[in-house]
């Protein structure tokens, strides 16, 4: 791999992790990233479906990976619509389309196991770097018996790692839109007492 944000993150991990080898490191951020991606929703694809009446059911494949849950599908009126995915290669609408047009289904995709490391787009290493790392490392520290064994921080990076998870997948639920959720309930109706 080329990438020069993917070169870092291993010169990274080979300096905290002495005597691991390559092709390990490797595995393990293939690993996380499967981990990261299944979890947050942060590679989405947009597929087209062209849609018929008389047809509810449409067989999606991600062009770059697999698909891990379908996020939503919009008509030609960006308006949403009613569909599930009761497979992971298959969206079924609720309702009978009616008409020949071209939707946009949104489905949150995750590196295909066959594809490699390469499968990846240099923004996923570039964003979300830091969550990477303290993946691999906390995965890779908590092994028994290596020469980079060491459970307190395997179970600090760990921590880490959950923590950069929850807050890409808040972040992206909400479109990386900043304070996207500023409404509460009014003060005004809430009691001190529990009477």
């Amino acid at each position: 791999m080329t990438c020069q944000c993917f070169i870092d993150i291993m010169d990274y991990l080979r300096l905290n992790l002495p005597g691991a080898l390559d092709g390990v490191i490797e595995m393990e951020i293939a690993n996380t990233l499967d981990e990261f991606l299944s979890k947050t929703n942060a590679w989405v694809e947009e597929l087209p479906l062209r849609v018929k009446p008389g047809k509810t059911n449409y067989i999606v494949k991600p062009a770059s990976g697999l698909a891990v849950r379908l996020l939503g599908v919009n008509n030609e009126g960006d308006l949403p619509v009613v569909a599930a995915m009761p497979n992971l290669d298959t969206i079924r609408f609720r309702d009978d389309p009616g008409v020949t047009k071209t939707w946009v289904a949104y489905v949150a995709v995750k590196q295909a196991p066959n594809r490699g490391l390469e499968s990846i787009p240099e923004w996923i290493y570039e964003n979300h770097r830091l969550a990477l790392q303290h993946g691999v490392l906390g995965n890779m520290m908590g092994q028994y018996a290596k020469p980079y064994s060491n459970e307190r921080l395997g179970i600090y990076h760990l921590r880490k790692f959950h923590s950069l998870t929850a807050q890409v997948r808040a972040e992206k639920s909400q479109q990386y839109l900043y304070r996207g959720q500023v409404w509460r309930y009014p003060q005004s109706f809430s009691r001190g007492t529990q009477r």
